[in-house]
């Protein structure tokens, strides 16, 4: 198969190439020595547009993957991906959570999702409920976001403590550390911090610090 340089400026940002194809001999030598006869096919291929699937957004519950035709793709722990039955032209604009203003979903190159697949990444609430189990009697745990959204804050530690309450017996008993109780005189006012259903949320436009999320938890039984 030959390969000629284009003169005219088509195929620039040509899909999964993301610049103008390179056509030069130099280019196509290296790659066909690499792939052999899969060579001309991949060549192709790599001028085609990306395919996406949809990533869930795991910090929230609510999707509307159904009404925009989006079939389950892959799924693997806490990543669940979806996809297109028949790849568009273009991907719209993933709608978001009405409750969190999170973004449902994210499109990706599938294969973009493999290094967190590796990762094997724990929800929020399943990392905090293990440190709780890990403490000995007395113990504290601080648990600290740096972000303003409720799903990932107050949310998580009220989830985390269901569940430690449902389980109680493997994990003993949790209670949260009330800010009163933190022995920080003063700190709530100079970090600018705004009390929360369980912690402190210190936001920049008082004082300038933040966005930082702030609860204590300590384990008063084994």
């Amino acid at each position: 198969m030959k390969y000629s340089r284009r003169k005219d400026g088509a195929g620039r940002g040509l899909g999964h190439l993301g610049k103008a194809a390179d056509n030069s001999a130099e280019f196509h030598g290296l790659f066909s020595a690499q792939f052999l006869q899969r060579y001309a096919e991949l060549f192709e291929a790599l001028a085609q547009p990306v395919q996406h699937v949809a990533l869930l957004n795991s910090l929230t519950d609510v999707n509307d993957c159904d009404e925009m035709g989006l079939e389950s793709f892959y799924r693997h722990g806490t990543i669940s991906c979806l996809r297109h039955p028949q790849p568009p032209d273009s991907y719209p604009p993933p709608p978001d959570c009405p409750y969190t203003q999170l973004r449902q979903f994210y499109w990706m190159d599938f294969a973009s999702v493999l290094p967190p697949l590796l990762l094997a990444p724990q929800p929020h609430h399943a990392m905090l409920l293990g440190g709780l189990r890990a403490l000995k009697p007395g113990g504290r745990l601080v648990y600290c976001t740096s972000s303003l959204a409720e799903v990932e804050n107050d949310a998580v530690v009220h989830k985390a403590l269901q569940q430690q309450q449902q389980q109680q017996q493997q994990g003993g008993e949790v209670r949260v550390v009330a800010v009163d109780e933190w022995g920080l005189e003063g700190v709530e006012e100079l970090s600018g911090g705004q009390r929360t259903k369980y912690g402190l949320l210190c936001l920049p436009d008082k004082q300038g610090w933040g966005p930082l999320y702030v609860a204590l938890l300590e384990k008063t039984s084994g």
